[in-house]
């Protein structure tokens, strides 16, 4: 038996340096990634659904504006569409690093068919930009 024969089972990887590349890369797209801040609005809205009160709606509030539509689209920005104060309809692209969202519960009105019990529109899966 030879000296070496010991290593022949033992798997040969990517040179270090490429892994240190691979892992550099993964930190970075981890950290420029908008995931967690959709994950933690989406957490948000499911759960004040749950507490409020059945005569009640579930916004996200930004701005000014009232969000009916939340898409992701990866790997970093935000698009709301909604109602601003008058009434009228409005849309906000965002950088996930400046996001700055509210979720609330407000009295359902009826006058304003447009509002819903459940905020949809929450989907990974938007074409990339």
């Amino acid at each position: 038996m030879s000296n070496f024969q010991h290593l022949q089972n033992i798997p040969i990887g990517p040179p270090l340096a490429v892994r240190v590349v691979q892992e550099q890369t993964h930190t970075i797209k981890t950290m420029m990634s908008g995931r967690s801040t959709f994950d933690a609005l989406a957490r948000s809205v499911q759960e004040l659904r749950r507490l409020a009160p059945n005569d009640c709606d579930v916004w996200i509030r930004i701005g000014d504006i009232l969000i009916r539509e939340a898409t992701f689209v990866e790997p970093h920005t935000f698009t709301f569409e909604g109602l601003d104060q008058h009434g009228d309809r409005a849309w906000v692209v965002q950088h996930f690093s400046q996001l700055s969202a509210t979720v609330i519960f407000r009295t359902k009105r009826e006058e304003k068919p447009f509002t819903s019990r459940v905020v949809h529109g929450f989907n990974p899966n938007a074409p990339a930009a």
